[in-house]
């Protein structure tokens, strides 16, 4: 059984481990968990020392926490194991993505990005094969109560350093596209009532895509459509054919 470890026990962490621990995101073994306070995880204790978590023999490690965890342990995580990420916000760093893209190439451990809430990358990197393709993701935030408003719009790279916690799907939209300094993001604060929505429109020579999708989180349920992702993901990585 592979051996697995991840950082974070939030409201994306908190259900993949459940689904981990219970067989129902195929056949992992849950090593370890990093948290920033002890927490007890169906008979495993979570560690707090990083020291401690990075000498475990992992095959994959999934960065479940935030951009901020992303920046301080992915390096690590991706010298001694795989990594799969569902923050991406992090990658608009340039000098993290290079050193990331570098120690890769030399350890031959792989970083992937998932999706996360949104759907469709696959069809826009065929799109942005293309590399005059044009690409726009539109990101909203928590609402208020003055009314939606349009809070940044520029590149993703941009977008990414300004709302590190709220535009992963946009930095994740960036890498598959054509960059994170070509792809445009709009950032909304919609108004209170109002679903928050994620979409993607791209147009190329080889046609075009529109993507929406209104992500659900419920923590109290232990529903979250990223920890979805992770889960879907951790159980393909058992098929022998899969789609995508």
């Amino acid at each position: 059984m592979k051996q697995l470890g991840i950082i974070g026990c939030g409201r994306i962490g908190a259900p993949l481990i459940k689904a981990v621990q219970s067989g129902q995101a195929g056949e992992w073994s849950l090593l370890a968990v990093l948290t920033q306070t002890e927490r007890e995880l169906d008979g495993l204790v979570s560690l707090t020392d990083a020291d401690s978590f990075f000498k475990n023999d992992f095959d994959l490690i999934i960065d479940a926490a935030s951009p901020v965890s992303m920046s301080l342990y992915s390096e690590r995580a991706l010298s001694v194991a795989n990594l799969w990420t569902v923050n991406a916000a992090a990658l608009a760093d340039n000098e993290l993505f290079s050193l990331l893209e570098d120690l890769g190439r030399i350890n031959g451990n792989r970083l992937r990005v998932l999706s996360g809430a949104i759907a469709g990358l696959d069809g826009l990197a065929a799109i942005s094969v293309d590399e005059d393709a044009q690409v726009l993701a539109t990101v909203d935030v928590a609402p208020s109560t003055e009314g939606r408003k349009t809070l940044f719009k520029g590149s993703v790279r941009e977008g990414g350093k300004l709302f590190p916690e709220s535009v992963n799907v946009a930095v994740a939209t960036g890498l598959a596209g054509t960059g994170l300094d070509n792809v445009q993001i709009e950032v909304i604060q919609p108004d209170s009532g109002e679903d928050r929505n994620l979409s993607i429109e791209a147009k190329s020579q080889y046609g075009q895509l529109e993507v929406k999708a209104i992500p659900a989180v419920r923590p109290d349920k232990g529903i979250h459509m990223v920890a979805a992702c992770l889960i879907a993901a951790l159980r393909q990585e058992d098929e022998v054919i899969w789609v995508g």
